[in-house]
C-alpha cells in the first residue's frame, strides 16, 4: 500500500489487473478467449463494473454510439 503522500503512476494497469482477477474469479473454467457464454454476461458486467463506471448501450458503429445513451453504474 503506498504512502498517503505517494503518488501513484499506473493506476490504470492497476486497475486493470483487478478487473482481470475478478473476472477470472467469477467465470473461471467458463472463461475461454475473449467469447463468453451468454448466460454468464451479467456475471461478467457484475465483476468488471466498479460505482462511478459509465456505460453505452447499443452502439454499433462510431456514430451511434456518440448518439448512444449514458448510463451511469452505481
Amino acid at each position: 500500500m503506498p504512502k498517503p503522500t505517494e503518488k501513484i503512476w499506473d493506476r490504470e494497469r492497476q486497475r486493470r489487473n483487478r478487473e482481470l482477477e475478478r473476472v477470472a474469479s467469477v467465470l473461471g473454467a467458463s472463461l475461454h478467449d475473449k467469447v463468453v457464454p451468454a448466460d454468464m454476461a451479467v456475471r461478467l458486467l457484475e465483476a468488471v463494473l466498479e460505482p462511478g463506471d459509465r456505460v453505452r448501450l447499443g452502439a454499433s458503429t462510431t456514430t451511434e454510439c456518440r448518439a448512444g445513451i449514458d448510463i451511469p453504474y452505481s
